[in-house]
């Protein structure tokens, strides 16, 4: 009878430690970026360092999601002389072939897309967030700045949510 609960007993630690292992490995939000994996928990994955905003758009560098979550963006920008600042997101399916987010309009008997451009204006320095849905394997955002650049910047953040 003794050796029937010393089994029971280690094999409901072992099931203990399971879930534990697999909670914690479901809690985390796994990214890669080509040629290495980051696992993210409650953190944020640089796409665009801080760099001057020109007036044409510029890509932010390229992420693979590799599990849907839904996903925010977090820009950090410096107004310098700009008034406002533009962006686009671009989803992708193979990491090469790029797709701006669109959006519909519905009128009558017809629907027109219509591709997202978003536009932030800007009275001081400051930090702007996007929810996401998740909706490709693979992200970028294209951004520019929009009257004089000098002095301008903006940081681009990924953040994941389980």
């Amino acid at each position: 009878m003794a050796k029937l609960f010393e089994k029971r007993s280690w094999i409901l630690a072992l099931m203990l430690i399971f879930a534990l292992v697999f909670g914690a490995y479901a809690a985390t939000v796994r990214i890669q970026e080509r040629g290495s994996s980051v696992y993210m928990r409650q953190g944020h994955q640089t796409l665009r360092e801080d760099a001057i905003l020109t007036t044409s758009y510029v890509s932010s560098s390229d992420i693979r999601l590799t599990v849907y979550h839904d996903i925010g963006l977090f820009f950090e920008l410096t107004k310098g002389s700009l008034t406002s600042f533009q962006y686009k997101v671009q989803w992708s399916h193979d990491g090469t072939t790029w797709f701006d987010e669109a959006t519909e309009t519905v009128a009558a008997s017809s629907i027109t897309d219509t591709v997202c451009s978003y536009t932030h204006t800007l009275t001081g320095n400051t930090n702007y967030y996007k929810p996401l849905p998740y909706r490709g394997n693979y992200l970028r955002v294209r951004v520019k700045g929009t009257g004089t650049a000098t002095g301008s910047s903006c940081a681009v953040y990924l953040e994941s949510f389980n």
